[in-house]
């Protein structure tokens, strides 16, 4: 696969969203298990942060490919991200603007 191509910066935003996620998750529910923190409330907050959080990752992502001069790889990584984030609103926006 060709480094420098919008579709590798996809896939690869993808995966660190997603991978973002998945270690996130884990790393909370460590936390509650020794203790460290409360169990999460049914209302969902921590879960919504989480993605938040996971999506906000591809900013390490943008800035490493920038400073290679990838501009493609860069633009795909970009694109999921916006895509994430979007999808991510559409999902919690009752929460988000208080519509219940």
């Amino acid at each position: 696969m060709k480094l420098n191509s919008v579709i590798t910066g996809i896939l690869i935003g993808a995966g660190t969203i997603f991978a973002g996620y998945g270690i996130i998750t884990l790393l909370f529910e460590f936390m509650e298990s020794t203790g460290f923190m409360d169990e999460a409330s049914p209302g969902g907050k921590r879960q919504r942060t989480t993605w938040l959080i996971s999506i906000c990752l591809n900013i390490v992502s943008v800035q490493v490919f920038s400073k290679r001069k990838t501009h493609n790889t860069q633009r795909g990584v970009s694109i999921i991200t916006v895509l994430a984030a979007f999808a991510w609103f559409l999902y919690y926006n009752k929460s988000l603007l208080f519509i219940e």
